[in-house]
């Protein structure tokens, strides 16, 4: 669990520091910022979605209350 917790904490942090640089490419009016600030943030994305997916229990359907699919 204290893994999953720095994994999260990291891609957070990923996504903070990501829309930090497309706001700073933005305000220079530079493109190349903006673009990495977006892949940045793509990539911290998935990678919280990639450990959301990962959770046990994480095959089950949103409207099944939490019971496996039959």
């Amino acid at each position: 669990m204290r893994r999953e917790s720095l994994l999260y904490g990291l891609f957070v942090a990923g996504v903070v520091a990501g829309l930090a640089i497309l706001l700073a490419g933005e305000f220079e009016g530079t493109d190349t910022f903006v673009f990495a600030g977006g892949i940045v943030i793509l990539l911290s994305v998935g990678g919280l979605t990639a450990l959301v997916a990962a959770l046990p229990g994480a095959e089950t359907g949103a409207g099944s209350g939490g019971k496996p699919d039959r």
